[in-house]
Formats: C-alpha cells, structure tokens, sequence
C-alpha cells in the first residue's frame, strides 16, 4: 500500500501492536508525521487581515477564529518532537540529538505539538500547555475570551 494514502491508520497499529509495546512513543510518533503529511498537501489560505479590526471592536467573548488547514495539535506523553527533529538531521547528527532525546524519553517528558504550513513546507514545534490549550480552544472555535481563560491568561 501507499502510505501517503493510507496513513492515517498507522498510528493506531502501532499503539495496538504487542511486538511494539516497549516503544510506545512510535504511534505519537506515526501521528504527527501523519499531519506533517496532511500539512504539506493542505490548501492555500489567504488570511482575511480585514477580520482583525474585530479585535479592537469586539469584546474578546465575541471573535472566534478560522485557521487554515493542516493546523493540528497533540499532546503527547513522549518528546516527540525531539524525536522526529534528530531524524531529520543528517547521519553524522542524528546520534547526539537522540541522545538529548534519550533522556527525555526515559523520564517520560512529554511534549505538545504544534503542526503548520509555511508557504509549501509543514512545519512543527513544541509549544507550551498554556499555548496547547489556547490554540486548542480557538481551534474548536471557542471565543478569545474562553481561549485566553483556558491558557491562564484570564
């Protein structure tokens, strides 16, 4: 099969394979690949800058925002990021940077994910829980207000 087509089921075959359960951090793994994927084959968006001028016209309970395709988040108990950023690196690199990882994963450090799409390249970033819970929020189109309350900030 074609796993640009097919994909998406991979993450839950690898949480549900007993020969992988020592590698439990394959499937978060496998998910956000799978959205780097689905990132990079998004459609263009054009932002509508005219819809910002709500901001300063509108109580923050009132705005909600729209975002482009192939935004995604994660909260992982794993540092997957770390994880998929050392085997990007070259040969020569990639063996530090799992070893900075290695650490991380033994204490089970989580990371949360932020997946995007910049001009044609998707992209991805270990974002805070306060930032997870905020752009969680406003992607379930929660107003600013709510947003800003379930990162703390209100």
């Amino acid at each position: 099969g074609d796993m640009a087509q097919w994909g998406s089921g991979l993450a839950n075959f690898l949480a549900e394979a007993r020969q992988l359960a020592a590698e439990p951090f394959l499937a978060d793994v496998a998910r956000v690949e799978w959205a780097l994927h689905r990132a990079s084959l998004a459609a263009d968006a054009s932002p509508d800058l005219a819809s910002f001028a709500c901001l300063s016209a509108e109580p923050p309970a009132t705005p909600s925002f729209a975002f482009s395709a192939g935004v995604w988040l994660l909260a992982s108990a794993f540092p997957v990021v770390g994880l998929i950023d050392a085997n990007r690196l070259s040969a020569s690199d990639r063996q530090p940077a799992l070893a900075r990882a290695a650490p991380l994963l033994a204490r089970g450090t989580g990371e949360n994910v932020l997946v995007w799409r910049e001009d044609f390249r998707a992209q991805l970033k270990c974002i805070s829980a306060a930032e997870q819970a905020f752009l969680a929020a406003l992607l379930a189109r929660e107003s600013l207000d709510a947003a800003l309350s379930k990162a703390g900030c209100a």
